[in-house]
């Protein structure tokens, strides 16, 4: 799987389809596992189950919106930089 890209968008909007359907492809070319990491993800009415379902393994995501599981927090981050600033 080394190199290998399955498609490019031009936006920066990802929607559960397209997770979805990326991890098919994925799992179709050889892929045993399956990750997915967002920044500020939104979550809405059932896509966060259609994406596990699908066979993602693991979501890891930041807090900077409130997520119930899987969530990496940028408080520290944020912090370090305020203080940097005083």
């Amino acid at each position: 799987m080394e190199g290998k890209v399955i498609e490019e968008k031009e936006n920066n909007n990802i929607s559960e389809n397209d997770v979805v359907e990326a991890t098919k492809k994925l799992r179709d070319a050889g892929a045993h596992r399956v990750y997915l990491s967002c920044v500020h993800p939104l979550f809405v009415k059932n896509a966060l189950l259609k994406i596990l379902l699908a066979g993602v393994e693991d979501i890891v995501f930041t807090d900077t919106i409130e997520q119930t599981p899987f969530t990496i927090s940028v408080a520290p981050l944020i912090a370090h930089h305020l203080r940097s600033l005083l």
